[in-house]
C-alpha cells in the first residue's frame, strides 16, 4: 500500500475548515465552572465577538482572569464587551469597557493600579488585541 505523501494534508485541511465552517455560528458554551459570556458580559455584537473569540482562542482565559481582576478594583461595576474591527489593516480589537459612574479621577486612578498590578504583564498574552477602557454611564 503506497501512501500519498501530499494528500494526507489536503484532507487535513479540507476537515478543519468543515470543522470551523460547522461551528462558525455556535456560541462559546457554559462550562461547570464559568457560566456563558453573555450572562456575565453585555455584548454589543453576539455573533462577531464569538466569532473573534473562536478565531482567537488563547485570549478567553485571560478575559475570564481579567473579569476577576477588575472585581478587585471596580467591585461589581458592569462590563461589557465590543468589537472594533480595522478594515483598512486586516485587523479586529475586542474592547472590555468597565462600565462606572465613579467620578473621572477616581475611575482612572483605580484603572492605573489594575494596569501597573496586573494588566501590562498580561497584554501580551493576547497578542495586544484587547484593550481595556473606562466608559461613563
Amino acid at each position: 500500500m503506497s501512501v500519498m505523501p501530499n494528500r494526507q494534508p489536503v484532507i487535513a485541511e479540507e476537515a478543519l475548515g468543515l470543522l470551523a465552517t460547522a461551528v462558525s455560528a455556535r456560541r462559546l458554551p457554559d462550562t461547570p465552572d464559568r457560566p456563558a459570556l453573555e450572562k456575565v458580559f453585555a455584548l454589543d455584537d453576539p455573533v462577531g465577538i464569538h466569532r473573534f473569540l473562536r478565531e482567537n482562542a488563547f485570549m478567553e482565559e485571560v478575559l475570564w482572569t481579567a473579569r476577576e481582576q477588575l472585581g478587585r478594583f471596580f467591585g461589581d461595576a458592569p462590563l461589557a464587551l465590543r468589537l472594533s474591527q480595522y478594515p483598512e489593516e486586516g485587523a479586529n480589537e475586542l474592547l472590555l469597557l468597565i462600565r462606572t459612574s465613579l467620578p473621572a479621577s477616581e475611575a482612572l486612578s483605580l484603572l492605573d493600579r489594575f494596569d501597573t498590578e496586573w494588566w501590562l504583564e498580561a497584554l501580551p498574552l493576547v497578542q495586544y488585541k484587547l484593550t481595556i477602557k473606562l466608559e461613563y454611564v
